[in-house]
């Protein structure tokens, strides 16, 4: 009976926290922040590149203006290594008898290539020692590369019946052997000249390369209640990198993805910013870095936070919100804290959109760095569309009368949560179950993307209950081998994995603080 006066009298509450709400997000700020971020200027926002300070010091002078202040070092940005970007170069060679092939022309050198002076017998077979000619396509290639190695091939030429590549530069790891592509003229020449030596050079470079998330609060510490308001600053740059039209090298803006989670954001903060002497709680926000590159700024930011004991009692994400239609607003999280349902329709009466709830905190998005520590989420977004990761990513696109809506909505969201002094209590609800992997068995752990050293395969996130975690793997561990076939990079991770069948019991070899260890998986 207690818990049940205790109830009524918080939506008693919570109704009177909403009725008084007079939330009036501006569609000209908004449009103004959104304009900026996805301006031609920005170059894509790709994370870590050259003009990236003009977008972080953007978020923070405006955030400052509003009266949050930075929440770690004095500084409100928190540095972070990306990981290493490799390019190709200009000096690789392919050279057969008297025949010289021109790079670019002729062929070109993969960035995810080993970088290698090497000799061998051109070869259509797996000859031991030889250099390897085939027709395949590039995903395939890279998950087979360590099969071919097996065999003893030094090297691949391949042709993929398509144009030249001309993403020069990539952030995933290297191939364990060196490849080239070549083009269908090419490929014929040496087919003709199978069983001659050919000579091959593949020059990549590798460049260190660090990014920022923005992190700022209201007060000044977190040793209170707060919440964590976040949205990814960051977008796919020319689409060297994740592009879904191929061949355009051009600005992909990303106005929906993320410029306009960033600027619903920034007006969040200019409307919640009133709070500050009025509630115990804190507000925290924080524009992350490198969500492209695989969720890397939220992942390091959600494991610093619980590496010091701050978590945040609830984090809100926003990505992509700036495409409303047929006012339906898509939210994520809703099963990982009791109230979260009651609190998203008492709030949504007064705005009447149709709400598409999920109920785990899982996706590919910064959210699920969090729900992985044990923290309560939402995620909201007005949903995918045919523009994403194109250059027709663009702000006259926006339907910036629904973005200002949303904003308001999660605002006055916010606002009722921290005056009702409600707990936010995590439940843990397991990743759902996916039928589309291409794989017939998984370990069930999340690549450390941000490791490429070539002698191992490091362990990320590892999941409750999946085959990994009862075995007692650990997040960064390195995988070393599988049933003993080496494993040096993700490729060949990849490759092995599809090697293994539901049932069998394997061996994986690792490298744990320095120390070699075996562990027996049972999948």
């Amino acid at each position: 009976m207690i818990n049940r006066i205790l109830t009524l009298i918080f939506f008693f509450t919570l109704s009177i926290n909403i009725n008084a709400q007079t939330h009036l997000a501006q569609e000209k700020a908004l449009k103004e922040s959104l304009n900026f971020l996805a301006s031609d200027k920005l170059q894509g926002r790709e994370a870590g590149a050259e003009r990236e300070g003009e977008t972080t010091s953007y978020i923070v002078d405006k955030l400052t203006s509003y009266g949050y202040i930075p929440l770690f070092k004095n500084s409100p940005l928190i540095k972070f290594r990306l990981p290493d970007v490799r390019m190709s170069g200009g000096e690789s060679k392919l050279e057969l008898k008297k025949i010289s092939f021109r790079e670019g022309r002729d062929f070109f050198v993969p960035p995810f290539s080993k970088a290698v002076t090497t000799t061998g017998k051109l070869s259509a077979t797996l000859d031991s020692g030889s250099v390897l000619i085939i027709r395949i396509s590039e995903d395939s290639l890279k998950v087979k590369l360590a099969s071919y190695r097996d065999k003893g091939v030094v090297a691949v030429i391949y042709n993929s019946s398509y144009p030249l590549g001309n993403n020069k530069q990539t952030v995933t790891t290297s191939a364990s052997i060196p490849v080239i592509q070549v083009t269908e003229k090419s490929y014929t020449t040496l087919l003709e000249n199978i069983g001659e030596i050919i000579t091959i050079k593949t020059d990549v470079i590798l460049k260190e390369r660090y990014t920022h998330n923005v992190f700022m609060g209201l007060k000044e510490n977190l040793n209170k209640p707060y919440i964590l308001i976040g949205a990814h600053y960051d977008h796919i740059g020319y689409g060297e990198d994740g592009s879904t039209k191929r061949g355009a090298h051009e600005v992909h803006n990303g106005a929906d993805d993320n410029a306009s989670g960033i600027s619903s954001m920034i007006e969040m903060a200019r409307l919640l910013s009133k709070l500050k002497e009025n509630t115990e709680y804190n507000i925290a926000v924080a524009a992350l870095g490198a969500e492209e590159k695989g969720l890397l700024g939220s992942t390091f930011l959600a494991d610093t936070l619980k590496k010091v004991g701050i978590r945040p009692s609830l984090m809100i994400n926003l990505d992509m919100v700036g495409r409303l239609k047929e006012n339906k607003l898509q939210i994520g999280g809703v099963g990982t804290f009791s109230i979260a349902d009651s609190i998203l329709d008492a709030t949504n009466k007064d705005f009447g959109f149709s709400l598409v709830k999920t109920r785990d905190g899982y996706g590919p998005s910064d959210h699920s760095s969090f729900v992985r520590i044990g923290t309560p989420v939402l995620y909201f977004t007005s949903g995918v569309h045919t523009d994403y990761h194109t250059p027709a990513d663009d702000p006259d696109k926006i339907n910036y009368e629904g973005l200002k809506q949303i904003t308001d909505y999660i605002a006055s969201l916010v606002e009722s949560l921290i005056k009702s002094e409600a707990a936010i209590n995590y439940i843990n609800i397991p990743p759902p179950v996916s039928n589309r992997t291409s794989f017939k068995v998984t370990l069930g752990l999340i690549p450390d993307f941000t490791y490429d050293k070539g002698d191992g395969f490091k362990v990320g996130p590892v999941t409750e209950g999946k085959p990994a975690h009862k075995a007692g793997m650990l997040q960064g561990d390195i995988i070393t081998a599988i049933n003993s076939k080496k494993v040096n990079n993700i490729y060949e991770y990849m490759s092995r994995l599809s090697e293994l069948k539901s049932g069998e019991k394997i061996v994986v070899d690792i490298r744990r603080e320095g120390r070699e260890l075996k562990l027996i998986i049972q999948l």
